[in-house]
């Protein structure tokens, strides 16, 4: 079956909270589905217009034609990122000149930029009672399957001491060079269970 047919016995329930102390129009973070796959971005505090660079990353993801396990491929992931990171450029600035914003966030848009987390999971197929799936992961963000009440797999942090206040981002400023070694991928099938 294809993968719009293993959509199909899913149920896709998103929540969200914006981070303690601050307003609901201070969240930054995204998510994002459509088709077969998921995206969720947990974008940076310290970096200007987070909330764009995560909804970018999120849409891009599931709205495109490119299939996870492509990703394999570092250069293919690059410039993918790199694509992104151009119009997120572009409709920064625009926000810049329209807003009318102060100087030090204009300063914090040259120099800092924006950053975010990701993890996306893809639907393969579904055959056999098996759903088949794979994910990619930059940073911390998690995956967890939980089948008959039991943490099952837990993706790509395993442990809560691996969390620190530096987890691998993407930028939306600087080159995707630093890629290697934080983007990781799985795969997977379930007979039951949540994702």
């Amino acid at each position: 079956m294809s993968g719009k047919n293993a959509m199909s016995c899913l149920r896709i329930t998103p929540f969200w909270v914006q981070r303690s102390g601050n307003e609901e129009s201070e969240y930054e973070d995204s998510y994002n589905f459509y088709a077969n796959k998921v995206a969720v971005a947990d974008g940076a505090s310290e970096g200007v217009f987070s909330k764009l660079w995560a909804d970018l990353l999120t849409t891009h993801l599931v709205k495109s034609d490119l299939k996870l396990g492509d990703f394999k491929n570092i250069e293919h992931f690059k410039g993918w990122v790199r694509r992104i990171q151009d119009e997120w450029k572009r409709e920064a600035l625009e926000r810049c000149q329209v807003e009318s914003l102060p100087w030090y966030v204009k300063n914090k848009l040259r120099h800092v930029g924006a950053y975010s987390t990701l993890l996306a999971l893809e639907f393969d197929a579904y055959e056999r009672e098996k759903l088949h799936w794979i994910a990619l992961s930059v940073g911390d963000v998690c995956l967890f399957k939980i089948a008959s009440g039991d943490l099952v797999l837990s993706f790509p942090i395993s442990n809560s001491s691996e969390f620190t206040n530096f987890p691998h981002r993407l930028a939306a400023n600087s080159s995707p060079q630093s890629t290697r070694g934080m983007c990781y991928l799985v795969r997977g099938c379930s007979i039951r269970g949540i994702l």
